[in-house]
């Protein structure tokens, strides 16, 4: 052991009842982990004394619990680790695990803190229950047994199943550790999309908040969290859209154009798409080569 924090230290112990089976990643088919950062892997039955401990850690440790139990310590706290559990400890964060019983069976994978798991660096520490166990653990079994196979396709095999693995740990990282989309996201496509039906009407922020059936300061906060602006400045956005269409494809009077996409003052909507596009309506339609009544 070498070095203290608090209760925590650092720690490697294995009694040698312990059964560790490593995939073998400088084999050919393993190529594809290699390049991905997965530095050691492997699956182990814990007897009698397992326990590891680290503080400042230069990797990320992925840990499926298949049978047994295990303790983590944390700096928030004790956790059980139990089957069906998936334990996600990123770099840099300080942690201590260690058998809990009489065994504890584990699949586990280092991660080096490189740009392709950096959604796991972004993480705090997650422990959870996980759908596709089984999934990660055959490929992981099979990455094994190929990898060490002489057999025809072996290496082909070794290849695939390596390539099943990275899939599945996609899978389990995009469930667990990728920010849900916000619920209100498709709502204000919706929103957005009833504002184009009906761009003459005189839409306000009261108006569109009260359409999602929210406050508006909760609609003001939505769509710049969302859309990066205002929503006044979006409903402004979809008129000058409309509008650009409307002179360079119809010939219809520009004072009727204002009053299509809701300004009832042709002068009001002249100056509205100028500052919105850097030219007026009529030079828009010129710069098209239509010519309709102004």
């Amino acid at each position: 052991m070498a070095g203290t924090h608090k209760n925590l230290c650092e720690t490697h112990i294995v009694s040698v009842d312990c059964s560790e089976v490593f995939l073998p990643l400088a084999h050919p088919g393993c190529a594809i982990l290699r390049e991905t950062s997965v530095s050691l892997a492997g699956i182990s039955t814990l007897r009698t004394r397992y326990e590891i401990g680290r503080l400042d850690p230069r990797f990320h440790v992925l840990l499926l619990t298949t049978g047994g139990r295990a303790k983590l310590w944390t700096e928030t706290g004790e956790h059980c680790l139990q089957p069906g559990g998936f334990t996600l400890l990123p770099a840099g964060h300080i942690y201590r695990y260690h058998l809990d019983g009489k065994f504890w069976d584990v699949a586990w994978l280092h991660l080096l803190d490189r740009k392709r798991w950096q959604v796991i660096k972004k993480s705090p520490i997650r422990i959870g229950s996980i759908k596709n166990e089984s999934e990660i653990l055959f490929a992981m079994k099979s990455i094994i047994r190929e990898g060490h196979s002489h057999a025809v396709g072996s290496r082909r095999l070794t290849q695939l199943h390596s390539e099943s693995l990275l899939l599945y740990l996609d899978r389990l990282l995009e469930n667990h550790l990728v920010p849900p989309a916000n619920p209100y996201e498709e709502h204000l496509r919706g929103l957005w999309h009833d504002v184009e039906r009906d761009l003459a009407h005189p839409w306000t922020v009261p108006r569109l908040a009260q359409r999602l059936h929210v406050a508006p300061g909760h609609l003001n906060r939505l769509v710049r969290d969302l859309c990066g602006s205002t929503p006044m400045r979006v409903v402004t956005t979809l008129r000058m859209k409309r509008a650009e269409t409307l002179l360079r494809h119809t010939p219809l009077p520009i004072f009727q154009i204002a009053e299509l996409v809701g300004y009832a003052d042709p002068f009001a909507f002249s100056t509205a798409y100028k500052r919105a596009t850097g030219r007026s309506p009529s030079a828009e339609r010129k710069a098209a080569g239509l010519r309709g009544p102004l």
